[in-house]
């Protein structure tokens, strides 16, 4: 029996769940990647029937891949397997209330959170939420926390995915530890290896502080960090040698965007481009995207303006926040931003998404300017019904 994705039954309540208190697959590779010889020995402690990875002789100089480059094996973490997760009464005084966490919501409810810091020290942590195999998986040089689900569209057993040591642009490489495929954190998209060209399933997930999360989800289980293990840190590791593109000296190196893709195009929002309850909209591949912010967590969330079929003007509500619910310009129409088509977007460092994807957009430059949010002319009631 064919799976039924896994984004398509968590995006909706993950972001009608934020509210109370966000792609498609990069371009496929131009043609096949050169075999590799064996590589040097990296820290994952991956049993000895496990394949060796592939990839390039170790050397002082990366390897280019259609144009891009992948490095040579370093120091990688070792990957967190099947944790015990404990209550949020168990955390006490183990995370502060601003401690930066991942969330994650079930399709039935159930929510998680891991600590960033958790993440910092083993970089990949494989998981069941829900029943589902997943791994949350953090570069410290992009500054990204990414979710993916572990099982392959025509696979039935879930992958075993761990930090391979690598960098592609910079950018951290995941190892599925049963092929030694090769998958670059933020496309998702196997470049090396048995499984080339399979594209992992992204999870909706959100980063906030740890009381926040709570807030909304009280009953959340989380997986706490190691007492004993040292303090990790978020800073760039220095490894980021790969050339900048032409289109990073749009932004700061260290500024934070959110990146998304539309098909072939990518396309980047600037951090500090979008308020707590604006709404701002921008075609990107063919598609009006709208952004607006989730006043709980502080993630932007990305949904194409259209529904039913129909294009959508969208204005803000007074007093509802716009992650909650819309309204229609034309027809004067309430519209739930869940029920809107989500787009995938993450937060990651500027200087990683321009080495990823050099042709990128900056959304909100110069070029195109914030316009004052459009205001209804006739708002409806607060307590109409909404009509999404």
């Amino acid at each position: 029996m064919p799976r039924q994705p896994l984004a398509s039954v968590l995006l909706p309540l993950l972001a009608t769940a934020c509210a109370t208190r966000g792609a498609p697959p990069p371009r496929p590779p131009a043609g096949d990647p050169p075999p590799d010889p064996a590589p040097a020995a990296v820290a994952d402690p991956a049993p000895a029937q496990e394949p060796a990875e592939p990839g390039p002789a170790a050397a002082a100089e990366g390897v280019p891949v259609e144009g891009r480059s992948l490095s040579a094996p370093g120091p990688a973490a070792e990957a967190l397997d099947d944790p015990a997760p404990v209550a949020a009464v168990e955390a006490a005084g183990r995370l502060a209330d601003d401690a930066p966490v991942v969330g994650v919501v079930a399709a039935d409810g159930e929510a998680r959170a891991y600590p960033e810091a958790l993440l910092a020290v083993h970089a990949v942590v494989n998981d069941a939420l829900g029943g589902e195999p997943i791994a949350v998986v953090w570069c410290r040089d992009a500054d990204a926390a990414i979710v993916y689900a572990r099982v392959l569209p025509d696979e039935d057993e879930p992958l075993r995915l761990a930090d391979s040591g690598r960098r592609w642009n910079g950018v951290a490489v995941l190892r599925d530890r049963d092929t030694g495929s090769l998958w670059p954190l933020l496309e998702g998209r196997a470049i090396r290896g048995p499984r080339t060209g399979a594209v992992l399933e992204h999870v909706p997930s959100a980063r906030t502080a740890w009381a926040d999360w709570c807030r909304v989800h009280p009953d959340t289980l989380v997986v706490l960090p190691d007492a004993e293990a040292p303090a990790a840190s978020a800073e760039p590791s220095g490894r980021d040698d790969v050339e900048l593109p032409p289109v990073a000296a749009a932004l700061p190196a260290d500024a934070r965007v959110w990146g998304l893709r539309v098909g072939d195009v990518a396309a980047a929002l600037p951090d500090d481009a979008l308020g707590a309850d604006e709404i701002r909209a921008f075609p990107v591949g063919g598609r009006p995207l709208v952004f607006v912010r989730d006043a709980a967590t502080g993630n932007v969330l990305v949904a194409e303006a259209r529904h039913e079929g129909r294009a959508l003007v969208l204005a803000r509500l007074p007093g509802v926040p716009p992650s909650l619910r819309l309204q229609d310009v034309a027809s004067g129409e309430t519209i739930r931003f869940s029920r809107l088509p989500r787009q995938r977007v993450d937060r990651v460092r500027w200087r990683a998404w321009a080495r990823s994807f050099p042709e990128t957009r900056v959304l909100g430059a110069v070029t195109e300017p914030r316009s004052a949010p459009r205001e209804p002319a006739d708002p409806p009631a607060e307590d109409a019904p909404p009509g999404g």
